[in-house]
């Protein structure tokens, strides 16, 4: 089931207080409406009555997709520096829900599911936009990391912004560097399918990395990158 609760929530620009239904929880499968509106970006949008400013409320949730086999705990763009209490926190959720303090029809449903940990919306869209393309999200972390030895385009790794990847077109993966607080657009590229079909065929390059990647729900290569992040493990 998906959990809506209504709430006050503060407007940016005026700070004038906004009645909201803010998200808690989301089962794409009873409401693939919600699914579809995270991919389009238009998800937990509000506009203030006062001032006409149109803004997106933080990610807090959880997300449960069984036909694309993922679970993901969404948090807000500001609580990565945290991310390994996030982490314990995302893994006591899931076990409640699916692990070993549920049911065991439940636990049949989380033996199927990749789970996973996000921070703002732009990596929640990624997770489920690679899921629809049958796209392996280590791969693309690893992908990105190539891409990065590479130059990066010129981004700073200075927390302000991350690399991913936006749309899917056939053999082209459309990625960009964004900006974390706003989620514009600061440099768009095309990476062709062969260098991620490249790399999930190499078993000996990538091999220490896909290793440290891999450990938790927090699949990202920004828990290497950004500042302060590493720390909080």
């Amino acid at each position: 089931m998906s959990v809506f609760e209504t709430s006050v929530v503060t407007c940016p620009v005026c700070q004038a207080d906004v009645s909201h239904d803010v998200v808690h929880s989301v089962n794409a499968d009873r409401r693939p409406d919600l699914r579809d509106a995270i991919l389009d970006g238009t998800f937990q949008r509000a506009q203030c009555p006062g001032c006409g400013e149109t803004f997106r409320l933080s990610p807090e949730f959880s997300y449960l997709d069984q036909r694309h086999r993922l679970w993901l705990a969404a948090f807000g763009a500001a609580d990565l520096g945290g991310w390994a209490e996030a982490e314990r926190e995302a893994q006591e959720t899931f076990d409640g829900a699916f692990g070993a303090g549920a049911s065991p029809a439940a636990r049949g449903v989380g033996d199927g599911l990749t789970r996973r940990v996000t921070f703002g919306w732009p990596a929640v869209r990624e997770k489920l936009l690679l899921r629809e393309h049958g796209l392996d999200d280590v791969t693309v972390e690893l992908m990105k990391a190539a891409m990065l030895r590479e130059g990066g385009g010129g981004v700073p790794l200075n927390g302000e912004a991350e690399l991913r990847v936006i749309n899917v077109r056939g053999d082209i993966l459309a990625c960009a560097w964004l900006w974390v607080s706003t989620e514009e657009v600061i440099r768009a590229m095309e990476v062709p399918r062969a260098v991620y079909d490249g790399i999930a065929a190499d078993h000996g390059e990538w091999a220490d990395l896909r290793a440290d990647l891999t450990p938790g729900f927090f699949l990202d290569l920004n828990r290497m990158l950004i500042p302060g992040a590493a720390s909080a493990g």
